[in-house]
């Protein structure tokens, strides 16, 4: 109706596509219909041998058929759809001849569930006695068209309405839109007054009195077009103001004249008012509410939804009809807090263009003129505000700047928009109308200009302006560790920075100090920022295991975050973690049938790959101030020399059971502080082509002595033939004295220039033994 060409929908969704307007499905409306025809049934009698089966003649006016028919809502004379044998209705069904309890059909009777047009249906399609016998059904019902469906950003407002994607389509091809210019002002004065109270909430407010109205079907023109935008066609009366939204973008609503008490005022809500919205729900109003209401309370909230008690019905003789421009924040803010998202409040929201208030109800009395008979009394329009279109200088050396391309012709593109602009010696001076909210800089123009140009066909270069990009060294060292964790066998995952108040208070005393609150939370649960990375691991836990998965081995690498300690510039703290979850049976059982859940080892084990690939060297792991949230006797504190960087461990009983967990294994580490620190030098060394010796040693030392201290303890020999050492073995019982234990450990003797002696081996392995006598107090175990 608006486009003076006619491409098809796939140039259509091409061309949009290319120009940052994204086209999510292209669906021809008739597809499954080439075999259904519109049949009259000429006769109908009982199945001879089925109670709730009736046996139909009908005819397409060419040829006649015998169908047997399941439903009850038909009668001689009623047009229907008919399906032929061969079709493949929407919803998969093949129709083909068959025999019913013994009786011939020749097709099938079509449902609107069937044919695709709801979900549900009670009974067959009748159609409207004006149909021609023998069409098509696509075409009797104006369907033998395409419906391209658009994901609408929400900076673009605009194009939350035919016309205004009639406008994206005509630019993308370089045509004129035949569209209306709006900006059309009404009668101050009509039969019937509206006062604005809050100018700030609805700075543009027009009412119109139409009557003489008759409720009766809709056009079937209007009713096929808002059943294909998605649109409940419900009487004409209403169907008018949904078009003119659809059509327009701009949201209208329909008051009952007749029960309307005294004049319409805009106004906030009443402490204690409440209204009986059109869902049938009581809602209590707030002071911050805009509401439009009469002499006896509110009959709509304002841009959201209307009231029951001034709803239109099929009674309804004569509606005041409201077309205004609503402050976003304000729908945004009501339609949050009571839960509500409408059509109405979805466009508002973004933005609906002021001067379209008097145009788009012009558009309605035209329309119910039309279709209900309806004839205008009168009308008013109220313009608090004026809406100045600002100006914007484009000049064409930024357009080069930042496109590395120099478009001669960018006013030309512009224009297509409907932009007005004035040549200036170094670019455009760009009007911006009031429909197009999202374009308040020059940099926004630089971006149409680009888009309708084609990003296709700008060519990639650095802009001269700028530096060869450089790796980030911080992303880089991210990447290693994000690429050694998938290496050990962990799942990544990616949660929103966002946690409940209470996640913090159940782990306990956090050292980024108290949580940060968000001013605007998006959900209950998402309120503060977090301090941790285990509730959002502990939640990607509990999803897989209520997805039967028996065990999981998780990790995330992002910030948690605090409030600064007042020292700082800045009011936040930020931390890039580590954070890693075992859970659950996260060995399988294999070939052998045994499964197992994690323990401290297994967390301890992967730290120790990630130490020794990253080069942070040597851990110390220290069973002193563990964290409330992890298990006392089975978790550790992780120190780099003097600093703390992180802990590992089993979860607390009381954590796994307030989330549900089972036994669970978590690490925490501050990459931060471990990037900050740097890395030492990884030294590789060719293995020796000589043979190496092992040598087993036990020793006997106090039990709160560490292993890790006599590992370290041996290793400050520091003589070249010793290559490892490690723990194989640890006794406590018979043998050996209360209060200590015995460790075993496997020491690998080598050297690369010649094949050791005995004598070598020896003397390398009684220093040691000596060594840990005099440190340590330890024994040699016989």
């Amino acid at each position: 109706s608006f486009l003076p060409i006619q491409p098809t929908a796939d140039e259509i969704a091409e061309k949009l596509t290319f120009t940052g307007l994204e086209v999510s499905s292209v669906k021809n409306m008739a597809a499954g219909m080439e075999k259904v025809v519109v049949a009259k049934i000429e006769k109908t009698r009982p199945h001879p041998n089925a109670d709730r089966l009736t046996l139909c003649e009908v005819t397409s006016g060419i040829e006649k058929f015998n169908i047997v028919c399941g439903a009850h809502n038909m009668k001689e004379g009623d047009h229907v759809a008919l399906a032929l044998p061969g079709a493949t209705l929407p919803n998969g069904m093949s129709i083909k001849k068959s025999k019913i309890r013994g009786e011939p059909s020749e097709g099938m009777l079509c449902s609107e569930s069937e044919l695709g047009f709801s979900e549900t249906s009670e009974g067959i399609l009748i159609l409207l006695a004006e149909t021609k016998l023998g069409d098509k059904l696509a075409d009797a019902l104006g369907r033998n068209d395409w419906l391209l469906e658009f994901e609408i950003t929400p900076n673009r407002g605009d194009c939350l309405s035919v016309i205004g994607l009639v406008r994206e389509i005509t630019a993308a091809f370089g045509v004129a839109a035949k569209v209306p210019t709006g900006e059309a002002e009404g009668p101050t004065e009509g039969a019937f007054r509206a006062v604005v109270h809050d100018t700030a909430g609805s700075p543009r407010y027009a009412l119109r009195q139409i009557d003489s109205l008759a409720a009766k079907p809709t056009p079937s023109w209007m009713k096929q077009r808002l059943e294909a935008a998605g649109v409940r066609s419900i009487n004409n009366l209403v169907d008018v103001t949904n078009y003119v939204m659809i059509e327009w973008g701009q949201p209208l609503h329909a008051f009952d004249r007749d029960k309307v008490v005294e004049s319409i005022q805009v106004r906030r809500a009443k402490d204690g008012e409440t209204i009986d919205c059109l869902d049938g729900v009581e809602r209590q109003l707030m002071p911050e509410d805009l509401v439009i209401a009469d002499g006896k309370g509110p009959v709509a909230i304002a841009g959201v939804m209307g009231g029951q008690r001034a709803a239109v019905s099929e009674k309804t003789k004569a509606i005041l009809l409201e077309s205004a421009h609503f402050d976003p924040k304000s729908v945004r803010r009501t339609a949050r807090r009571l839960g509500l998202h409408t059509e109405s409040s979805h466009r508002f929201e973004r933005w609906v263009d002021p001067a379209n208030v008097w145009s788009a109800s012009q558009r309605a009395v035209d329309l119910y003129a039309e279709a209900a008979g309806g004839k205008e009394i009168g009308g008013m329009e109220c313009r608090i505000r004026p809406f100045a279109h600002r100006k914007i200088h484009l000049r064409q050396g930024l357009i080069q700047r930042i496109l590395g391309e120099g478009i001669k012709n960018a006013g030309e593109y512009l224009a297509r928009l409907g932009l007005p602009l004035e040549k200036k010696e170094d670019g455009w001076m760009v009007e911006i109308p009031s429909r197009r909210s999202d374009l308040e800089r020059e940099i926004d123009l630089v971006e149409e200009v680009a888009r309708l140009y084609g990003y296709d066909r700008i060519p990639s270069k650095i802009p001269p302006l700028m530096k060869e990009p450089q790796i980030d060294g911080l992303f880089d060292r991210v990447s290693t560790v994000r690429n050694l964790c998938r290496g050990a066998g962990l799942v990544e995952i990616r949660g929103y920075s966002f946690g409940k108040a209470g996640d913090q208070e159940q782990l306990g005393h956090s050292h980024l100090g108290k949580a940060i609150r968000l001013a605007n939370p998006i959900a209950s649960d998402q309120e503060v920022m977090r301090q941790s990375l285990l509730p959002t691991l502990l939640s990607a836990w509990n999803v897989n295991r209520t997805r039967q998965v028996e065990g999981a081995r998780l990790f995330e690498i992002g910030s948690v975050f605090g409030e600064s300690d007042g020292a700082a510039r800045t009011p936040a703290r930020e931390e890039l973690h580590l954070g890693i979850l075992m859970a659950g049976k996260t060995f399988g059982r294999g070939w052998h049938g045994k499964s197992r859940t994690p323990d401290f080892y297994d967390a301890k084990g992967i730290v120790e790959v990630l130490s020794a690939e990253m080069g942070w060297g040597a851990f110390a792991w220290k069973q002193e101030e563990v964290p409330s949230y992890l298990h006392p006797g089975r978790a550790s504190v992780i120190y780099r020399g003097a600093e703390k960087i992180g802990e590992a461990g089993l979860l607390h009983p009381r954590i796994e059971r307030s989330y549900e967990s089972g036994r669970a294994v978590f690490v925490d580490l501050h990459l931060g502080s471990l990037f900050v620190a740097g890395q030492k030098t990884v030294r590789i060394k060719t293995l020796s082509a000589y043979p190496h010796v092992r040598r087993d040693i036990a020793i006997v030392v106090k039990s709160d002595i560490p292993s890790e201290t006599i590992e370290a303890e041996i290793l400050k020999v520091r003589d070249p033939l010793l290559q490892s050492v490690e723990l194989f073995d640890v006794y406590e019982g018979k043998g050996v004295p209360s209060g200590q234990q015995s460790n075993a450990y496997s020491l690998v003797f080598a050297s690369p220039e010649r094949t050791l002696t005995e004598v070598e081996v020896d003397a390398v392995l009684t220093n040691i033994v000596v060594t840990l006598e005099s440190k340590l107090g330890a024994k040699l175990r016989t």
